[in-house]
C-alpha cells in the first residue's frame, strides 16, 4: 500500500529531472548545429547554389562539379506499386549535402511464365523504374567525396525502404556502376539493383551558370538536379579557349569557360 501511494510522489519527484535532461539534449542539439553553422561559414561556397548566389565569387571563378545519374532500377516485386524517390547525399555524415529526384511510380510485377501452368507456384519478376534524374553537387575540399543512395517512400514523411552506398575512389574518372540496394526499415535483404552513372568536371561560374540553363536544371536547396539526361565528351573546343555559350542543331552545348578544354554536354531529354 505504501508503494502505491508513494508512487505519484515518486514521479512528481521525477518531472524536474525529465526536464533537465530534455532541456539538456536540445541545448546540445542546439550548440551543435550552430558549431556545424559556423564550421561551414569559414569554408566559404559548399553547394552550387550559395555558389552562384555569392557577390563575393566572381563570374571567372572556377568551380568543380560532380554530376551523379540515378537511372534505371530493378526493384524487388515487394516495391510494386509504390510511389518512390531517390535521395542522393554527397559527401560524409554530418556534412554532407543532398538532392531528391521527381517522384516515380513503381510498375506492378509480372508473374512468370509459370504461373500458367497448373501446379506450378507462381513467382513474380523484378520491376523496373527509371528515376531519370542527375544530381549536380559542388566539389569542395572539405566535402569527402562519398556518395549514398536511399529510396523513400513519397511523401513529407515517407519512409526510408532501401539504401546503398556507392563507391568513389576518383572523381577524375567516369564510372558507370550496377549497385545493389539493402532494404531497411520494414524491408529486409536486397531489394535490387540501381544504375548509377558519377562524374566530374569544372567551369567557370559565368559557364556553370549558363550550363544549368541550357539542361533546364532545377535549383534545390543544396543542389541542381536535372531530368535532361546527358554525356560528357572531352575535347579541344577553339584550342581550348573560353566560349559563348551555344546550342548546335546536333543538340550540342558549348559550356563557356570550361577548365577540361572545352568540356560539352549533349542534350538528351529521357524517354518518357
Amino acid at each position: 500500500i505504501n508503494r502505491v501511494f508513494a508512487w505519484p510522489h515518486l514521479v512528481a519527484a521525477m518531472e524536474p529531472v525529465s526536464i533537465l535532461v530534455a532541456s539538456g539534449t536540445v541545448a546540445l542539439l542546439v550548440a551543435n548545429r550552430l558549431e556545424k553553422l559556423e564550421r561551414r561559414a569559414l569554408w566559404g561556397p559548399t553547394t552550387i547554389p550559395d555558389f552562384i548566389a555569392s557577390c563575393d565569387v566572381g563570374d571567372s571563378a572556377p568551380a568543380e562539379v560532380v554530376a551523379i545519374s540515378i537511372r534505371c532500377a530493378s526493384l524487388a516485386p515487394a516495391l510494386a506499386g509504390k510511389r518512390l524517390r531517390a535521395q542522393v547525399k554527397y559527401g560524409r555524415c554530418g556534412d554532407s549535402v543532398r538532392c531528391d529526384s521527381d517522384q516515380v511510380v513503381v510498375p506492378s510485377s509480372s508473374r512468370s511464365v509459370g504461373a500458367r501452368f497448373v501446379g506450378r507456384k507462381p513467382s513474380a519478376e523484378p520491376v523496373s523504374v527509371d528515376f531519370g534524374t542527375t544530381c549536380l553537387f559542388l566539389v569542395h575540399n572539405n566535402i569527402q567525396p562519398q556518395i549514398r543512395l536511399r529510396l523513400f517512400e513519397a511523401g513529407p514523411l515517407g519512409r526510408a525502404v532501401a539504401k546503398a552506398d556507392i563507391p568513389v575512389t576518383s572523381l577524375l574518372d567516369s564510372v558507370e556502376l550496377q549497385v545493389p540496394l539493402e532494404g531497411v526499415g520494414g524491408y529486409i535483404g536486397h531489394l535490387g539493383t540501381v544504375s548509377i552513372a558519377v562524374q566530374s568536371f569544372c567551369f567557370q561560374k559565368a559557364g556553370l551558370k549558363d550550363c544549368l540553363r541550357v539542361l533546364g536544371a532545377c535549383q534545390q536547396k543544396q543542389a541542381f538536379s536535372t531530368t535532361t539526361a546527358f554525356g560528357l565528351e572531352l575535347g579541344t573546343v577553339g584550342g581550348g579557349g573560353c566560349h559563348e555559350a551555344r546550342l548546335t542543331s546536333e543538340g550540342w552545348a558549348a559550356c563557356p569557360d570550361a577548365v577540361l578544354q572545352g568540356v560539352r554536354l549533349r542534350g538528351v531529354p529521357r524517354s518518357e
